[in-house]
């Protein structure tokens, strides 16, 4: 579903920075119809930006619980968005490899975007500028030294996920499938090229966004709904 622009802002600024994310996965324990569940979902983010809301079903370890996934562009900075999220219910919250995440307390006398709602990690990411490529772009591998150590250069290669630049001056990190591999394999924007191609629309496209700390070390990962 897709959610429409509110007045929330958040902190006023000149200027914003020109991609704003928060990825939001979400666990409703719950006995009401999943579409309506979903749309309560989207009504309750639309207020801090545009979001679509996906369905996942059951969650596969409780089958009590329903599994969604969200994509909600603040239309004010992504940090004074989870700040807002935060103050909705204050207690409950802890650190993820992912991002911030809320827990329903055990007392279970606080609710955060629905009154169900077990559990959510939020997934923030900001940069000044859009990435160049997205999951499912097909991109040539440039000559650059992670190319020649494995005889990469000149390549084609299958977009599968992207990291967030870790400041306004660093590119956009980008993992890879060369073709016939079967691993993933790290760039950055300036060694990559398009080449106007995309994988086949019938081949699902998981877009995972990839959390990387400023010495290149990984801590965790986030999978969005396909965008084949």
């Amino acid at each position: 579903m897709r959610g429409g622009r509110r007045p929330w802002r958040g902190t006023e600024m000149t200027s914003l920075p020109g991609y704003r994310r928060a990825f939001l996965r979400i666990m409703v324990r719950a006995a009401s119809p999943t579409g309506e569940v979903g749309q309560q979902l989207g009504r309750a983010l639309a207020v801090f930006g545009a979001v679509d809301v996906s369905s996942l079903g059951q969650y596969y370890k409780d089958e009590t619980l329903l599994e969604f996934r969200a994509t909600l562009e603040p239309a004010g900075r992504v940090g004074d968005c989870i700040a807002a999220l935060r103050a909705l219910a204050p207690e409950g919250w802890r650190d993820s490899p992912v991002g911030p995440a809320w827990v329903r307390p055990g007392h279970g006398r606080v609710s955060l975007l629905h009154p169900e709602l077990e559990w959510v990690t939020v997934s923030p990411a900001e940069a000044a500028v859009p990435p160049r490529f997205v999951p499912g772009d097909l991109v040539r591998i440039l000559d650059c030294p992670a190319a020649r150590d494995d005889g990469l250069v000149g390549e084609e290669a299958e977009i599968r996920g992207s990291s967030t630049p870790a400041t306004d001056a660093d590119p956009w990190g980008y993992a890879v499938r060369p073709s016939g591999w079967d691993t993933l394999i790290c760039f950055d924007e300036p060694d990559l090229a398009p080449t106007g191609r995309r994988v086949s629309e019938a081949e699902p496209v998981e877009h995972r966004v990839i959390s990387v700390q400023p010495n290149g070390t990984v801590t965790g990962s986030y999978v969005t709904p396909s965008q084949a």
